[in-house]
């Protein structure tokens, strides 16, 4: 890849990227194709930032959208984006996860370090019991490569003794490689089409306990509608701590699943100790 980039003022950069890349993604023996793209950074403020990046690559075109907006007590973020997943595991997300990112972005006026601000996100989502890995859709298992469109939709609104987020995820995945014998959902449906939503909302009782509500669903539909399900769960946790060292976790979760294959419903109460030495 060879790129170049202008910069037309201090908050606008664009850039074009040229290359070649040689695969077997979709023919038996390894080719050659022509990549190209180009991408645009606007960042009007230290709190409003969008990048947007369109390109072409062997399998077709790709793109990704990004913008975020923050406030003194809110930050919404918005991603878009088509690529090949090539992680064969459940192609949900990655990494730390859309709470903790959102966060993250929030408290860059509080903490410009990002070492030490990523000690302080973890900080406050332990102190107000929200798990910084939470998403709208979980993904599904692939054993081949991939074709992704996804969109997510995040927001969080902190106040003073309460932290409300919410996201909303759609993601549409095709089989890339034609020639894989692998056996997957993919295998029975040519694109797998999933849909859902995750809010979570925290209130602070004391300066040691925090109570919990999560609300969630998920649904998971085929091209060909015969595989269809929908997950709804309802969470209600109390986190706090019970000594120096240690914190505990104690609460009671509802879930429903309605599909055609096995449609069950779960009740449970949960609780856990967690000790650090």
């Amino acid at each position: 890849n060879l790129g170049a980039t202008y910069a037309i003022s201090s908050q606008v950069k664009v850039y074009a990227i040229a290359g070649r890349e040689a695969n077997n993604y979709i023919s038996v023996d390894k080719q050659s194709y022509a990549t190209n793209s180009l991408g645009l950074d606007w960042v009007p403020s230290d709190r409003t930032k969008l990048s947007a990046l369109f390109g072409h690559r062997s399998f077709g075109d790709f793109h990704s959208l990004s913008f975020e907006h923050r406030s003194a007590r809110t930050v919404w973020k918005f991603t878009d984006f088509k690529d090949i997943s090539s992680d064969l595991s459940p192609n949900g997300n990655v990494g730390p996860g859309l709470t903790y990112d959102l966060l993250f972005s929030q408290f860059a006026t509080l903490e410009p370090d990002p070492i030490a601000r990523a000690q302080l996100v973890n900080a406050y989502l332990q102190a107000n019991g929200i798990s910084p890995t939470a998403q709208a859709i979980s993904g599904f298992f692939t054993t081949a490569l991939s074709l992704q469109r996804r969109q997510d939709l995040s927001f969080a609104l902190l106040g003073l003794r309460d932290t409300i987020t919410f996201i909303a995820s759609r993601s549409e995945s095709s089989r890339l490689d034609p020639l894989s014998a692998g056996i997957d959902d993919l295998s029975n449906s040519a694109t797998v089409r999933q849909l859902g939503f995750n809010l979570n909302y925290a209130h602070r009782l004391t300066p040691d306990y925090s109570l919990g509500v999560l609300l969630s669903q998920q649904k998971n539909s085929s091209a060909t509608g015969i595989e269809e399900s929908r997950l709804r769960s309802l969470n209600v946790n109390l986190t706090g701590k019970v000594g120096k060292q240690s914190s505990a976790n104690v609460g009671a979760r509802r879930v429903v699943s309605d599909s055609i294959s096995g449609p069950y419903a779960e009740t449970a109460l949960i609780g856990n100790l967690n000790v650090q030495f």
